[in-house]
């Protein structure tokens, strides 16, 4: 609908003493919001937060670990009766309280998402902020826990690397020790779980040398496993077969 049709006139009649007097009637019907045209500026705000997150560490894999300070700040934009000092102060002082340095880089980042997030929302009708807030929440949890992803695949690429290293790029040489044919190839040979490492087996010896070797894998594994992105108990992950065989 164009903006003529919009305001199209139309005609009401107005009595003045006798004479009745035709004048004109404007009827103005607002325009839809369209929430998915904010799509490019929510996918940008999802970025910044998530540039910034890269230097927060939380433990496990939960929405608060994952999202750390941002879901604060959503939380409070969504209340709707903080500015962008109060917003930026709780923000900073929750990352103080968990990790002590946060770089210039990173608080830039930070700052870019919260002040284009408060533009964003302000843009919107009421009825529409709720919707957008939960946009950007989801875009931002995707992207960690798509980075945590990534992460725990080069831990798994290293525990591959590590057994081939063990055992001569000799496949039947792991079958042998791990008493199990299934493992047919060390590019999907998957990573057991921490647990086996305190067993005394040739598996569990395995497990416990890699950890030993890679402190920064453990501590990745350890937060993958709170958050159910890695095994647990006897199953494997990041590869062929979920069990193994004693």
């Amino acid at each position: 609908m164009t903006s003529e049709e919009q305001h199209k006139p139309a005609v009401e009649l107005a009595e003045s003493g006798t004479q009745t007097i035709p004048r004109p009637l404007y009827v103005v019907r607002p325009e839809r919001f369209n929430v998915n045209e904010l799509k490019p500026k929510i996918e940008a705000i999802a970025s910044s937060f998530a540039a910034y997150l890269a230097e927060w560490r939380g433990t496990g894999s939960s929405r608060h670990a994952l999202m750390g300070p941002a879901a604060r700040v959503l939380d409070l934009v969504r209340r709707g009766d903080a500015d962008f000092g109060e917003i930026m102060g709780r923000a900073l002082r929750m990352h103080e309280m968990a990790a002590p340095y946060l770089s210039p880089g990173g608080r830039q980042s930070l700052e870019k998402a919260v002040r284009d997030l408060l533009d964003v929302i302000a843009s919107c009708p009421l009825a529409a902020r709720r919707r957008v807030l939960e946009q950007v929440e989801y875009h931002v949890y995707y992207l960690r826990r798509l980075e945590l992803l990534r992460r725990l695949e080069k831990v798994y690429d290293a525990w591959r690397d590590f057994v081939q290293q063990q055992y001569g790029r000799d496949i039947a040489a792991v079958q042998r020790a791990w008493g199990d044919s299934k493992y047919q190839d060390f590019a999907k040979l998957p990573f057991p779980s921490r647990r086996r490492a305190e067993e005394n087996s040739p598996l569990g010896r395995d497990v416990k040398e890699f950890l030993e070797k890679h402190r920064e894998a453990a501590e990745e594994l350890e937060e993958a496993e709170e958050g159910g992105l890695a095994p647990t108990d006897a199953e494997g992950a990041g590869g062929e077969g979920t069990t193994e065989r004693e």
